[in-house]
């Protein structure tokens, strides 16, 4: 893994933690609370925003589990620590990610969106 992207994720994970409230507990992902989600394809990046390399590219519908929600937002949805393919980490914006079984703060939709309906663009 990307030395960079191991020390972002670390101090995500520190500071995600101790934002957790239980009000918001099960629909604010965090390192102790992860999430089966989809991609709807997209860029991921090493860290959270367009301005950090990219490091992969999902294909729509790929699997990824929500780690944590950094909380930094673009065009009204946050960036999301996601591991995909395995045991790769990266960061892919929630415009792009779709929830499978519960309601997640800051993705776009449930990935059961209606045959025909677009899916955001962009990350």
């Amino acid at each position: 893994m990307n030395f960079m992207l191991m020390i972002a994720a670390a101090a995500l994970g520190a500071s995600v933690a101790s934002a957790q409230t239980p009000e918001r507990a099960g629909r604010d992902v965090t390192f102790a609370r992860p999430v089966a989600a989809g991609s709807w394809g997209g860029v991921v990046r090493s860290g959270p925003g367009m301005d950090y390399p990219r490091i992969a590219a999902l294909r729509e519908g790929e699997p990824v589990t929500l780690l944590a929600n950094t909380h930094i937002d673009r065009d009204g949805y946050p960036w999301f620590l996601i591991r995909f393919r395995g045991n790769q980490l990266g960061f892919q914006w929630g415009g792009i990610l779709c929830r499978k079984d519960i309601p997640v703060d800051g993705v776009y939709q449930s990935c059961t969106r209606a045959p025909g309906a677009p899916a955001r663009r962009g990350g």
